[in-house]
């Protein structure tokens, strides 16, 4: 919906933005984040032609905005900023219409979308005839909000709109937006410098360093793959445990590992576990998890060549598809007497398995094996 192609910006021969190239879905929520003077308000006033760019192209919906007439342009697109800037001699009611009023919409039908945007930011009808001064700071934004909804644009730009609020009111005005972008389903750019209020926001998050993109991924990729040093020390690294239901089981699962048949008999399935170190392993058939069997467990049937695995395996067994997060790794673990999980899909074919040491790795960044897993043998 919204295309940034090659984008440069210099002011009296100073370059700001260096080849920016960002595209936005329509109906995403997107974040632009980086420290201050990085450029990521620049970015925001080219997009409703506030400013120019020195070079380069910025299409909505396949339209170049340098041929669109620049006050239409802004009237299309919702802004809300960080000091809100509503007007203070003016009513809730008549900040909300203030674009209604320029674009000579009846006084009638704008006190009604006026009263309906209220009742979406939610905020007390009554409100309508007060005045700023009269509202807190949470409120304030809300009608910040509700007057950039007023004429229903398709692109919502947001600068920073809660980096004045206490954390209470804004973690609570954060929850609000998601709501109403499910319920709208507007295209979003917020800017914003802090990482927390990025990745809960975001559906992807660009971080801008010095004027230029340095990573336009999801949350998910950002945390889990940063490009370079910067963008590692921005996310932080204490992140994981900040956002541990970003990390997915199929991101920590161990693909490698030694696994028996049903059918072998408990002194080669103690060989195979003996070969390999291992004090558990799990029993699969044609690729599919049918128990578990400890070394314990060997150890009290003895030596017998008769008995097999299929005869004293454990048959009940936790475990965890490859799209649960890390939480659920952590909580299933726990439950789990041998400490490890086996990893299935929808139809209990085995794809991996999650060990403390998995844990670990991701804690202390190290990356869990891969490849394929064995062949059963």
């Amino acid at each position: 919906m919204i295309k940034i192609e090659n984008i440069e910006k210099s002011y009296i021969g100073q370059k700001v933005l260096f080849d920016i190239n960002l595209e936005f879905d329509e109906g995403g929520l997107y974040c632009l984040i980086g420290e201050s003077g990085s450029g990521k308000t620049t970015i925001m006033k080219l997009i409703n032609r506030l400013i120019t760019p020195t070079n380069g192209k910025i299409f909505i919906n396949d339209k170049d905005i340098s041929t669109l007439n620049p006050v239409k342009l802004r009237r299309s697109i919702g802004y809300v900023i960080q000091k809100v800037g509503l007007f203070p001699h003016m009513t809730v009611g008549q900040n909300i219409e203030v674009v209604l009023d320029l674009l000579k919409v009846d006084k009638v039908k704008r006190k009604e979308k006026a009263l309906e945007l209220l009742e979406l930011v939610e905020i007390e009808k009554n409100y309508y005839n007060k005045y700023p001064c009269e509202l807190s700071g949470g409120q304030q934004q809300r009608i910040g909000i509700a007057r950039a909804l007023s004429t229903d644009p398709e692109i919502l730009l947001m600068d920073e709109p809660f980096s004045a609020l206490d954390p209470i009111t804004r973690e609570n005005l954060q929850d609000e937006l998601l709501d109403l972008q499910r319920k709208l389903k507007k295209t979003i750019i917020f800017v914003t410098h802090d990482m927390d209020e990025a990745i809960k926001l975001s559906d992807k998050i660009a971080i801008i360093k010095d004027g230029k993109v340095i990573q336009f991924d999801s949350p998910e990729e950002i945390l889990k793959n940063p490009a370079d040093d910067f963008v590692e020390y921005f996310i932080g690294k204490d992140r994981l445990w900040k956002t541990p239901e970003l990390f997915l089981v199929k991101d920590i699962m161990k693909k490698k590992f030694p696994k028996v048949l049903p059918d072998m008999s408990i002194s080669k399935a103690f060989e195979k576990m003996k070969q390999h170190d291992k004090e558990f392993v799990f029993v699969v058939e044609e690729q599919k998890l049918v128990g578990g069997i400890s070394k314990d467990i060997l150890f009290q049937q003895g030596s017998s060549s008769q008995i097999k695995v299929k005869d004293i395996m454990i048959k009940d067994l936790l475990t965890l598809n490859k799209n649960e997060n890390l939480l659920d790794a952590l909580t299933k673990m726990e439950q789990s007497k041998n400490k490890i999980v086996a990893v299935v899909d929808e139809s209990s074919n085995i794809k991996g398995m999650v060990t403390p040491t998995a844990l670990l790795n991701v804690i202390y960044e190290i990356k869990p094996e891969s490849g394929d897993i064995n062949e059963l043998s």
